[in-house]
């Protein structure tokens, strides 16, 4: 009979021969201050539309894969990568982080965590401050990331996002996010807006959507993003 433990490895191996870790739970990419629970997995698959907005760069689908596994109960540790769909076929760049709470549990303060994500290979790594706070029912998350590279003609970027999050209607979460990225020299910009939801099928699988556009640009691009988690 095979046990828990070969199926897991089975499903390991599966999303390895098939599959851009920033931040959040899907759809949203602000993460929230909180992490996987000790001896937990959380598996997530997306599929990604991306209408571009200049004739030069071509429509983009691909399909992303996250992994997540709780190391202890206020620190985990998580791998990505998509699987390009068009216009090129191919898997895309390998994604690591890890989170570490901070705060958590305080009535005043807000919890807080800090991450850090990179790709092995490259000289680009990111730090995230992460703040959540309830506020009635409504969850706000509040992200301060920097990327940092190690090639000094490279600038670095910064990244803010803000979301919330709440459950109005019993097993529906409903998101609303602004991010936004900007180099150093608080120059070039990009402003970003979405709206989603997650649906709670079980308390193992959740379902999700998600629409997303610049706002800062003309012809503004989007994204459309649906998927699925799954506890284990």
């Amino acid at each position: 009979m095979i046990n828990k433990a070969k199926i897991f490895f089975i499903i390991l191996i599966f999303i390895l021969s098939k599959i851009n870790l920033l931040l959040g739970a899907r759809p949203l990419m602000t993460d929230d201050a909180a992490t996987v629970d000790k001896g937990n997995t959380e598996i997530e698959i997306g599929y990604n539309f991306n209408k571009a907005n200049k004739e030069d760069i071509k429509n983009s689908q691909s399909v992303e894969f996250n992994f997540k596994h709780g190391i202890t109960d206020n620190f985990y540790f998580a791998f990505s990568f998509p699987y390009e769909l068009l216009p090129v076929h191919g898997l895309s760049i390998l994604t690591l982080k890890t989170k570490l709470i901070l705060i958590k549990d305080q009535k005043i303060i807000p919890d807080a965590a800090l991450s850090f994500i990179f790709s092995p290979g490259s000289s680009i790594y990111m730090l995230n401050g992460i703040f959540t706070k309830k506020i009635i029912e409504t969850f706000l998350h509040i992200n301060f990331a920097y990327e940092i590279s190690l090639n000094l003609e490279e600038t670095g970027n910064y990244f803010i996002g803000v979301a919330t999050e709440n459950n109005y209607i019993e097993n529906f979460i409903f998101s609303f996010e602004l991010t936004t990225k900007t180099d150093k020299d608080f120059i070039n910009k990009t402003v970003d807006f979405l709206i989603g939801f997650r649906y709670k099928v079980t308390e193992n699988f959740i379902l999700d959507a998600g629409y997303s556009v610049t706002i800062n640009e003309d012809k503004k691009p989007f994204k459309i993003t649906t998927g699925v988690t799954i506890g284990i």
